[in-house]
């Protein structure tokens, strides 16, 4: 009946939240990656990421960042290890392969941190009983220490918003968590204007330092139970709506 996922791909969905001018602004700067566009790129940011633009849990992600002496460094797995690939002018040659198929390369955002180490977070923007957008839970991912992914599948840990903001010196939760909702909900609508039977996002949204939220990537599939379900028990009792909103939800074209 809804959430139909006919053209998911990263930077399509990236190009739909661009012609919102309020919305635009809390993208990273975004351009499909080739060997002209990475060049481009390197000039403008000092860290980038290099994403596939289909892909799941983290798999296939790399970092560059900008080091000492005009030096370069390529953050990349390889047998479910890190590696890292130094280079100056020419372009890694594991880069150049891997982009061959579709990536994107995408301006990295200094994203808050939680005990040092990054985090970001999993919104499900859910239609409600009254066919109303809510905000149904928000789930924190934080990565493993040393690590710059926040992807459950990639060793991230899930919590609550609460346990993340509650002694943070910077950031207040009522101010991060209204900013946050009422971010959410724009996309939303936004989205779901462009993409019809839409009633389940998951979106993956970075708070900067300065609390700012910036969208990572827009999920039609929700893969919930991975934050919040472990062996079998709900870890928390606030996600509990991310299962039941969708019934009620479809319940509601019986009445």
């Amino acid at each position: 009946m809804f959430n139909f996922y006919k053209n998911n791909h990263k930077y399509n969905m990236w190009k739909i939240v661009k012609l919102n001018k309020f919305l635009a602004k809390h993208q990273p700067d975004t351009k499909m990656a080739n060997k002209r566009t990475v060049r481009e790129m390197l000039k403008k940011y000092k860290s980038l990421m290099i994403k596939p633009n289909r892909g799941e849990v983290g798999r296939g992600i790399m970092k560059i960042q900008q080091k000492a002496s005009g030096k370069w460094c390529l953050y990349y797995k390889n047998n479910n290890k890190w590696k890292k690939k130094y280079f100056k002018n020419k372009l890694p040659k594991l880069l150049l392969n891997r982009i061959k198929k579709p990536h994107l390369v995408q301006e990295t955002i200094d994203l808050a941190a939680y005990h040092g180490k990054p985090f970001d977070l999993r919104v499900s923007v859910q239609k409600n009983q009254l066919r109303k957008w809510q905000v149904s839970a928000i789930f924190v991912k934080v990565a493993k220490d040393g690590q710059f992914l926040t992807n459950m599948g990639q060793g991230a840990t899930a919590y609550t918003l609460q346990q993340i903001l509650k002694s943070h010196p910077s950031l207040t939760l009522e101010k991060i968590e209204k900013k946050i909702k009422t971010f959410a909900i724009k996309l939303a609508k936004h989205i779901a204007s462009h993409k019809k039977n839409m009633a389940d996002f998951g979106f993956d949204i970075g708070v900067s330092k300065q609390g700012i939220p910036y969208l990572i990537e827009v999920n039609h599939i929700s893969d919930y139970p991975a934050f919040s379900i472990k062996n079998g028990k709900l870890l928390n009792r606030e996600w509990k709506k991310v299962f039941t909103t969708p019934i009620d939800y479809a319940c509601s074209f019986l009445s």
